[in-house]
């Protein structure tokens, strides 16, 4: 049931963003940056992030998940005001 509710939370986010009058400008600007960064990163670097992202997900404890879920449910209030304004 959290996992559904985490589901919906980050939909709700990503529909608030899309349907934004700034997030395609900032979509844009976003992609451009993400192609000159993956331009200017070694396959050892990447590497190295892909290893540290399976460490992190390996060890990260259920606080700190529960902790992750409050976080996300707090940022889907603050956007259901900013939608309802």
């Amino acid at each position: 049931m959290e996992n559904r509710e985490e589901q919906k939370t980050w939909e709700d986010i990503k529909n608030i963003w899309n349907n934004s009058s700034e997030s395609k400008e900032i979509n844009i600007q976003m992609s451009e940056l993400l192609i000159e960064l993956k331009e200017k990163t070694s396959q050892f670097e990447k590497d190295a992030i892909k290893k540290d992202i399976e460490l992190i997900k390996g060890t990260m404890s259920q606080f700190e998940k529960n902790l992750m879920r409050s976080g996300l449910k707090f940022v889907r209030r603050i956007l259901q005001k900013f939608k309802g304004n």
